[in-house]
């Protein structure tokens, strides 16, 4: 999304192999790139263009752009079900029958769709743009709520609900912070343990592992999905906070994958050499080492321990 806006392929060793798409309003072309998927069984790479509001269908052995389609409304990421059905999210409200709707699913065959979710006084367009995750299942987090949806092809349905107490920020302070946003910044000034914001849930057999905002400060939480324990104590928890803008994109049964902002990245570096980890120095000197001015974003994985 920044200057290029592009498509970038690498191999999992961090090698560049090349790149999909360009910029414009020609076949093929995309303005505003804001999410992307493959789907694995036709080898193919599906992108969203929300200022055209479009899907652009590309080969991903050749590169090669195969076909587009338009929808009829603003969308923020999306993610396919199964072979005949796309999700998609939008924070702008779209009306039908005189409500606004969070999640769309299409069918592919003839691009009708149905809305789910209701939007409230706590829906916002302050949300991220990264709403739907997948892994094993599709899931969606609504920004400011305390619950997760399962999405399947034909509905949604509540998933988890967490329950953070007398942390939760309260909703009954927030009827108007749609039309003023600063009653959530003044909220989080006048008490530092406030919870909110469930954002990149993505699963393996036995966890669930999803970012949590606390008094604006992002921390990775792994739940168990056997005993319905919270864990977040890792080794590197502390030092999460050196990477504010740390995103979890992946994981496996004892590890996860996330990027960073090569500034944010670099500018942990202080914290980092004064921790008594000499394997978390070593390797972070060996990242930041490597680390060019066109180095972005930074590809991190991280050990959950044994709990």
């Amino acid at each position: 999304m920044g200057v290029n806006k592009r498509i970038f392929i690498f191999n999992t060793s961090g090698n560049y192999l090349g790149s999909i798409g360009s910029y414009g309003k020609g076949p093929g072309e995309f303005i505003n790139l804001t999410d992307f998927f493959i789907n694995k069984t036709q080898n193919q790479l599906f992108v969203l263009d929300n200022d055209q509001r479009k899907v652009i269908v590309y080969d991903l052995q050749t590169a090669k752009f195969l076909y587009d389609f338009k929808i009829t409304f603003s969308a923020h990421d999306f993610a396919m079900i199964d072979e005949n059905k796309l999700v998609f999210y939008s924070k702008v409200p779209q009306n039908k029958s005189g409500k606004s709707f969070s999640i769309a699913i299409m069918n592919l065959d003839d691009k009708s769709y149905n809305w789910f979710l209701a939007q409230d006084e706590l829906d916002t367009s302050l949300s991220g743009i990264n709403s739907i995750f997948q892994s094993f299942n599709t899931y969606y987090a609504p920004y400011l709520k305390d619950i997760v949806y399962r999405i399947t092809s034909n509905s949604i349905e509540p998933a988890i609900l967490f329950n953070f107490g007398k942390n939760k920020l309260p909703e009954e302070r927030l009827k108007d912070f749609r039309k003023n946003p600063r009653i959530i910044l003044d909220l989080l000034k006048e008490r530092k343990d406030w919870t909110y914001g469930i954002e990149n849930v993505l699963e393996t057999d036995k966890f669930l592992t999803f970012n949590l905002e606390v008094s604006r400060n992002t921390v990775i939480v792994i739940y168990s999905k056997e005993t319905g324990s919270f864990f977040y104590g890792n080794q590197y928890e502390d030092l999460l906070g050196v990477f504010p803008q740390f995103i979890n994109i992946a994981a496996s049964e004892n590890e996860f994958y996330g990027f960073i902002n090569s500034y944010f990245f670099v500018r942990g570096k202080d914290k980092i050499l004064q921790q008594n980890n000499w394997i978390l120095k070593e390797e972070y000197l060996k990242a930041i080492n490597s680390i060019q001015e066109e180095s972005n974003p930074v590809i991190i994985s991280i050990e959950y321990n044994s709990f």
